[in-house]
């Protein structure tokens, strides 16, 4: 086990590593700092660009648009945080077996254009 990020403790004379949890670092609040807090994820962007594109999708359907292969675990977070943060709405039907969908808010869709222009800005940067 590596010591990056553990506490070794001293005992009978041998060195033992425990994994200590990482702990958040109080950052002074600004814009910038809270646009790479909710989007510190490459997923938050990409899974916004497909809804932006595609519409409203079900929860499958949306894992198989999103390009580089999202895991089941890490889209449902993903989702999880946008709806949090209200960029998306996540609509459940009454059904059986139950049906979800998700599309982009007015907030997320306003959010959409100048997502592009950093696709344009990152394209011709590249």
């Amino acid at each position: 086990m590596s010591a990056t990020y553990a506490e070794v403790s001293f005992r009978h004379s041998e060195a033992v590593a425990t994994p200590k949890k990482m702990e958040k670092i109080a950052v002074p609040s600004s814009p910038a700092c809270a646009l790479f807090e909710r989007f510190g994820s490459r997923w938050a962007l990409l899974v916004l660009l497909t809804l932006a594109r595609r519409g409203v999708l079900r929860f499958g359907e949306l894992a198989r648009a999103v390009p580089g292969g999202i895991s089941e675990r890490m889209l449902a977070s993903t989702l999880r945080d946008l709806e949090q943060a209200g960029l998306l709405a996540r609509k459940v039907w009454p059904e059986v077996p139950p049906r979800v969908e998700y599309r982009l808010t007015p907030k997320g869709e306003s959010l959409v254009p100048l997502l592009e222009q950093l696709l344009d800005w990152a394209a011709k940067n590249a």
